[in-house]
């Protein structure tokens, strides 16, 4: 006998094998409906407004009546954030190709490519609320080559895009020529109603170039310039 049957539930004389868990997990679970919302779908996504973007997109997987209902919203995709830190694992790639703008490395980038894709194409076209940390440490491309900054390459080769749709855009760099980079080379910017940009690590001579202000739109409501600096400085 190779188990004992008890009220409804099977009970083995023995572990069950790897195979068969499978089975008879996926059995007991059929019996099941998957959850569905209870709440007004108002107020479903009003709360998951308030999550990251990964958040959101974890969110629409989670099943089948929270996907219809997170998609559905396309207002709910319109706020991206990403941060681009380090390069990982880049010992054995080409950091020229790295920082090429036109084939970014987006293991480099959090959230990843997958999420922000799924996040322009859901918002329908909306005007766009974004919030890009772009501070990676510089790579150098030789043995005497100079120190370069990959992050501006890759903020502008995700944005590109979807420059049209910008109306509100937070930059925060760790040093001004990324941000001057990165305006200067997505102008103009027809939809842009705000603009903020947080330096870090400010040094002494190095500013935002009056000409990456000139966006190509009509005056901005507004503009806010953030240097945060661990020593005094005249341009604050």
């Amino acid at each position: 006998m190779m188990g004992a049957q008890t009220g409804t539930i099977y009970v083995p004389e023995g572990p069950p094998t790897i195979i068969a868990i499978p089975g008879r997990c996926s059995d007991s679970l059929s019996k099941y409906s998957a959850p569905r919302p209870s709440l007004p779908a108002e107020l479903w996504t009003l709360t998951w407004q308030r999550l990251p973007l990964a958040g959101r997109v974890a969110v629409s997987q989670t099943c089948h009546d929270w996907r219809a209902l997170a998609i559905s919203a396309a207002w709910l995709w319109t706020a991206v954030d990403f941060s681009i830190s380090n390069i990982s694992d880049s010992s054995h790639l080409d950091p020229l190709v790295e920082c090429a703008p036109w084939k970014p490395l987006w293991s480099g980038i959090t959230p990843g490519f997958q999420f922000l894709d799924c996040a322009f194409s859901r918002s329908g076209g909306r005007p766009l609320d974004v919030d890009a940390v772009v501070k990676p440490q510089p790579v150098q491309l030789g043995p005497n080559a100079p120190l370069v900054d990959c992050g501006a390459g890759r903020a502008i080769a995700i944005l590109t895009n979807h420059v049209h749709r910008l109306a509100h855009l937070r930059l925060r760099v760790q040093v001004a020529e990324t941000a001057t980079d990165i305006l200067s080379r997505l102008n103009p910017f027809p939809a842009l109603v705000s603009m903020s940009i947080e330096i870090e690590g400010h040094e002494d001579g190095r500013q935002l170039y009056p000409s990456a202000f000139y966006i190509g739109a009509e005056p901005l409501q507004a503009t806010m310039l953030s240097e945060l600096s661990a020593t005094p400085s005249v341009f604050h």
